[in-house]
């Protein structure tokens, strides 16, 4: 049996997040990365937006995002390959737009105020600025407006595969198998065994399993908060005239859009979902495209009442139904496994960082860029929720 000093059990985004602060900090360290899919079909990261906001209400998140962002701003740099050299990730920061209604306006301008007291380059816009920067679109109801210019979209593929090359080429071990038991001795896990009849050991073992990290604490008795939730997401033809600014732009009823090329004549767009249920389902609801989003965006821009929908898609958001934000550390009952789970829907957006905070505890039993441990497993049996406003 081979032994490790840290095994993720999922090879994806978190995984190599964590593994390149690692390799960096001590490029001695054996790590093996375990995934079941080598094509990453339909892990989350690939089906994601690709969507990178600051403006959270949390300090915690705040900074998680922060970190992140000066990661992905400097990426090609910082995850160039002999072999491959420097990847693009496509990064466009054209800022989130929030349009705010007067319920939600106090909210938005307590946010900024920490938003600002955090570092974050945050505006509040007037119904002046938003009619500049939206001509055709109704703001009928809108007060007021959010954006932080660091904001935007990036191709998450390319960033999974930059990361996975650049981990790969610092010496972590990745392997196609799926974890399906693990043994444990008081209170370690001792063993890790996959599908192929291989086993394995570590000093630490990660659990990275994205949407499926309920099903890997299960394997030693463990109920680890996360459920696959589904999102969609459609492409759709406009006019290409239509003027629906430079910005991802989201409705106080969260319906949201954004052009997909600023020279093009196609719209990114979806709508959260309010009466969702959990599980594996990969098949688009296209009639909520047709009876909720579509009119929304029509209401507010009367070009956009001229849509044909392309294309459309569903991800899977590793949620956390307990208070919808990330668990990251060391589980207080197992010492030696450790998780980075249930970021729901801001995983993307925050890797960088929670890779780089779980590497440096695993490290040096500390935080030390970043306090996450606010975010541990025990804020659930000690009731210290984490209370995010700012969950679109």
């Amino acid at each position: 049996m081979k032994n490790y000093d840290v095994v993720f059990v999922g090879g994806s985004l978190m995984a190599c997040a964590a593994a390149y602060t690692m390799l960096n900090e001590n490029p001695n360290t054996k790590i093996l990365m375990i995934e079941k899919d080598p094509t990453y079909k339909l892990a989350a990261t690939p089906l994601a937006l690709g969507g990178i906001r600051q403006q959270f209400s949390e300090r915690v998140n705040i900074r998680l995002a922060k970190i992140s962002v000066d990661t992905f701003e400097n990426f090609g740099e910082l995850m160039e390959t002999k072999t491959f050299g420097k990847p693009e990730i496509d990064l466009r920061q054209g800022g989130y737009l929030f349009l705010v209604d007067e319920s939600k306006w106090p909210v938005a301008q307590e946010n900024a105020k920490v938003q600002k007291e955090e570092g974050v380059d945050i505006r509040l816009l007037t119904p002046g600025d938003l009619e500049t920067m939206l001509p055709e679109t109704d703001l009928s109801g809108i007060v007021g407006g959010t954006i932080c210019p660091r904001e935007g979209i990036l191709d998450p593929q390319s960033v999974l595969t930059g990361y996975l090359r650049k981990v790969r080429e610092l010496g972590a071990e990745l392997i196609t198998d799926e974890v399906v038991g693990m043994k444990m001795t008081g209170d370690k896990i001792r063993e890790i065994n996959c599908k192929s009849g291989e086993a394995f050991s570590a000093d630490v073992i990660v659990n990275a399993a994205g949407p499926w990290a309920k099903e890997i604490g299960k394997m030693i008795g463990l109920d680890i908060p996360v459920e696959p939730m589904a999102h969609d997401l459609y492409v759709a033809k406009m006019p290409m005239e239509a003027n629906v600014g430079h910005s991802y732009t989201t409705l106080p009823t969260t319906t949201w859009w954004y052009r997909e090329h600023q020279t093009g004549d196609t719209l990114l767009c979806g709508k959260t979902k309010l009466d969702f249920s959990f599980g594996f389902d990969f098949n688009v609801d296209v009639p909520y495209f047709e009876e909720e989003v579509w009119p929304d965006l029509a209401e507010r821009m009367e070009k956009l009442d001229n849509l044909r929908l392309l294309k459309y898609w569903r991800g899977c958001y590793e949620y956390n139904p307990i208070d919808f934000n990330a668990i990251i550390g060391q589980h207080p009952d197992v010492t030696n496994f450790y998780l980075i789970n249930g970021f729901s829907g801001h995983g993307m957006m925050q890797a960088p960082a929670a890779g780089q905070g779980l590497a440096e505890y695993i490290l040096y039993g500390e935080y030390r860029t970043l306090d996450l441990s606010a975010m541990n497993m025990r804020r659930f049996r000690e009731n210290r929720l984490i209370v995010e406003k700012a969950i679109i």
